[in-house]
């Protein structure tokens, strides 16, 4: 599957799994076990065939020949409308899980995927994301020299046999380095580097909303903003704080004019 391409190759990739157990309620708890079912489909049928020939009870053995046909009757069923079908399913989990912004976004950021061969690549779309969500990188003139670059990027980089068979964005940001075309695609390079880092400030984000919920308790909730940001900032970098010397920052604190050592104890106790 490999050589075929059927299969990506990388970090990660072609681990072996288990087949999953369907949940009762979510659909994508159907979703993943039909998927893992259909991506283990030969391995299971193996496994099955093994154990009909390898001499088990005939009560064991008639249940996986009945297993068998099912998975028989299964394939059969998995064509292109059933595979639609599952797109459908995917798009509807990824709506209920996300506003329409985020879906956009994800969408949008997957113009500059270059999987494929830049097959998802969409110069208007590279642009709007640009303009839609990153509008405080790009100004006006920005985002005109950006739809130029653009148009230059699809005949220039995405037919360079430099960048085929690349699998993710990071790939293409180190590529682009590589063959110094970050400097002539430089506001394309930006955008892309822009949205290697949406992961991170992503999780940055719910780092805090989990913190908040531990500094901001029931006992707290008069506390002004300025003292609940300084408390956050000090909860979430707990790892540098834990390296300051308070004895320091009294003496900071005690520097500091019309006070003296009295009304720092004071206001510290």
């Amino acid at each position: 599957m490999v050589a075929t391409g059927e299969r990506d190759t990388g970090r990660g990739c072609n681990q072996i799994g288990n087949l999953l157990r369907p949940g009762k309620t979510r659909w994508s708890s159907n979703f993943d076990s039909l998927c893992s079912m259909i991506d283990m489909y030969s391995s299971v049928t193996t496994v099955l065939e093994n154990m009909v020939n390898d001499g088990a009870s005939n009560s064991i053995r008639g249940e996986c020949i009945n297993r068998v046909f099912q998975l028989i009757d299964l394939d059969s069923e998995i064509d292109t409308r059933t595979h639609k079908r599952l797109e459908l399913g995917s798009s509807q989990e990824l709506n209920n899980r996300f506003n329409d912004e985020t879906v956009e976004l994800l969408k949008l950021i997957c113009a500059l995927e270059p999987k494929e061969n830049f097959k998802f690549f969409n110069v208007d779309h590279v642009y709007r994301l640009a303009e839609k969500f990153y509008s405080l990188d790009f100004d006006a003139q920005d985002l005109h020299h950006l739809r130029l670059q653009l148009d230059h990027y699809k005949l220039d980089v995405v037919g360079h046999e430099r960048f085929q068979n690349l699998s993710s964005i990071f790939e293409l940001c180190r590529r682009l380095v590589e063959t110094n075309k970050s400097e002539t695609y430089n506001l394309i390079d930006r955008l892309i580097r822009l949205v290697l880092t949406l992961p991170i400030s992503t999780a940055t984000t719910e780092r805090a909303f989990s913190a908040m919920k531990l500094v901001k308790t029931a006992l707290r909730n008069k506390m002004e903003a300025e003292f609940f940001a300084d408390s956050m900032v000090i909860y979430i970098e707990r790892d540098l704080v834990e390296k300051i010397d308070n004895d320091l920052i009294l003496l900071e604190f005690d520097s500091k004019k019309n006070r003296n050592s009295s009304s720092v104890l004071a206001t510290c106790f």
